[in-house]
């Protein structure tokens, strides 16, 4: 099929369907008001393409590069899988928004075969959601499990992160023990095992690995 781009390379007003879209400076650069169907999106660059009012149904993600850091709010991801690794975003919606719309969502995506690493879920049913097994772990409307994580034998270098109080909209965080691990070792922390953190947080419960 023919897909139209603007100027900057973006879809707008598009129904697509069936497609292979590469989205990087030399392809496209993002999708506003426009709904993306069986198709499958590769994403080349480092941070995740924006969308604005946008919906993906029944496609599939392929993060060619790292995905980190940003929020992806404004789009609504329906049956998707995601394939490769994302640090640092944000799915789902937020109940305000600078554009006065509720319009971000994600409902029944498969991360089964992505890397998931303190990535959260806004105002979201995960419950649809298929996530990754250990060594990730998912920690399920964290805001209300403070009390809980501030009460666990934490490993040395693990607990600055598991006591500080998640926004009352995250319905929930996944986190890659792996890339922590790392990260708390380039801050020349005290390292910790990966068995040692699997014990804290069965110790914790109510949390999936």
């Amino acid at each position: 099929m023919t897909i139209q781009f603007d100027a900057a390379g973006r879809l707008i007003n598009q129904q697509v369907d069936g497609a292979t879209i590469v989205f990087s400076d030399d392809d496209c650069g993002g999708a506003w008001d426009s709904v993306i169907s069986n198709s499958v999106l590769k994403f080349a660059l480092p941070k995740p393409p924006a969308f604005m009012n946008t919906i993906i149904k029944n496609c599939t993600i392929e993060a060619l590069k790292p995905q980190k850091n940003r929020q992806l709010l404004s789009v609504k991801f329906l049956n998707c899988t995601f394939k490769g690794k994302f640090h640092g975003i944000d799915f789902g919606r937020l109940l305000t928004s600078t554009l006065g719309e509720d319009f971000g969502a994600i409902e029944g995506c498969d991360f089964t075969q992505a890397t998931l690493d303190e990535c959260r879920f806004w105002n979201v049913d995960v419950s649809s959601m298929k996530f990754p097994g250990w060594p990730h772990v998912v920690i399920r409307e964290p805001n209300k499990r403070a009390a809980d994580m501030a009460n666990v034998a934490w490993p040395e270098g693990l607990a600055p992160y598991m006591k500080i109080a998640a926004h009352e909209e995250v319905t929930a965080e996944v986190i890659h023990m792996p890339s922590m691990l790392k990260h708390v070792k380039s801050l020349k922390r005290p390292p910790f095992t990966l068995e040692e953190a699997k014990a804290a947080f069965e110790q914790l419960g109510g949390v999936g690995l």
